[in-house]
């Protein structure tokens, strides 16, 4: 599902916008998500920045993977992984779905050496094995194995 969204901002005081400085806009919260406008003037050039307020939290991860796989932001990808990874209290099985859905490799291995109990491979894999990723059921049934 891509969800789609509109920023609209009005820049104010552009006339004293000098040179390699920054302005920002107010925060503005769309898809739960807070986004921030940056403008700057370089060489003459007006230059306009999208920023994410830092804001992983297991409420909105999934609209900021959604949001930064659509743009290719491959920064946020990585933020997101480091946040499922270490702070995140989402199940395993979110979040080798989380991590199969956008590539996240880190965040897949980190899951499956995690796992310390053929129930904690059952739980991920589910009643229906056709709803995982044939490369994660593979390295799913391995580890099974390897109790």
């Amino acid at each position: 599902m891509t969800k789609q969204f509109v920023l609209t901002h009005v820049a104010e005081n552009i006339s004293k916008l000098e040179n390699d400085k920054t302005m920002y806009g107010n925060p503005v919260t769309i898809l739960n998500i807070p986004w921030k406008i940056g403008y700057c003037r370089v060489d003459n050039a007006f230059q306009i920045y999208l920023f994410r307020e830092k804001s992983e939290t297991d409420c909105c991860i999934e609209n900021i993977l959604e949001l930064s796989h659509m743009y290719q932001a491959q920064n946020a990808l990585r933020i997101c992984e480091e946040y499922l990874t270490k702070d995140s209290n989402h199940s395993m099985k979110l979040k080798v779905r989380l991590a199969a859905k956008y590539k996240l490799d880190k965040l897949k291995k980190h899951v499956i050496e995690s796992m310390k109990t053929k129930a904690d491979v059952r739980s991920v894999m589910g009643p229906d094995l056709k709803e995982l990723d044939a490369s994660i059921l593979e390295e799913l049934l391995e580890k099974m194995t390897s109790f």
